[in-house]
C-alpha cells in the first residue's frame, strides 16, 4: 500500500502515474477531480447538473481546493495519516508554521461559502 503507484507496470498505464487512477475499457484517467467530472458526465449524475454556471462553480471550488485547503491537509495531515509517505522529515517548522497560518485564509473562505448557501457549489 501507498507504493502501488512507483511499480513500472502501473507506471505504465498513463504518464500521470498518480492515485487515484481509473481504467474505462482503456481509457485510464488521474486525478480525483477529472474523473469524478468524467464519471458524472458519462452516467448524467444528478449531482452533476447541467447547469453550466453551476458546473463552472463546481470546477472553479476544485481549483481552488487544489491550491488552498489541499495544501493545509497534506503539511498537516498527510505526516500524521500516512507515515508510509515520509512527508514529515520533508517539512520545518517554519512550513508548518506558515501552513498553519494560512488555514486563516481558507476556513474563513469556506465558511462564507457554506453561510450563505446549503452547498459549496450552488
Amino acid at each position: 500500500p501507498g507504493k502501488d503507484n512507483k511499480k513500472p507496470e502501473y507506471q505504465a498505464r498513463h504518464a500521470i502515474a498518480t492515485i487515484p487512477q481509473m481504467d474505462d475499457n482503456g481509457f485510464v484517467l488521474s486525478e480525483s477531480h477529472a474523473i469524478m467530472f468524467y464519471l458524472g458526465e458519462k452516467f448524467n449524475w444528478s449531482l452533476y447538473p447541467n447547469d453550466l454556471k453551476v458546473r463552472a462553480r463546481i470546477q472553479e471550488y476544485f481549483n481552488w481546493h487544489w491550491s488552498n485547503s489541499r495544501k493545509i491537509t497534506v503539511g498537516l495531515f498527510a505526516p500524521v495519516m500516512r507515515p508510509d509517505l515520509n512527508i514529515g522529515e520533508e517539512f520545518t517548522k517554519a512550513q508548518k508554521k506558515a501552513l498553519t497560518m494560512e488555514q486563516g485564509g481558507v476556513l474563513p473562505t469556506l465558511e462564507r461559502l457554506l453561510g450563505s448557501q446549503k452547498f459549496l457549489c450552488a
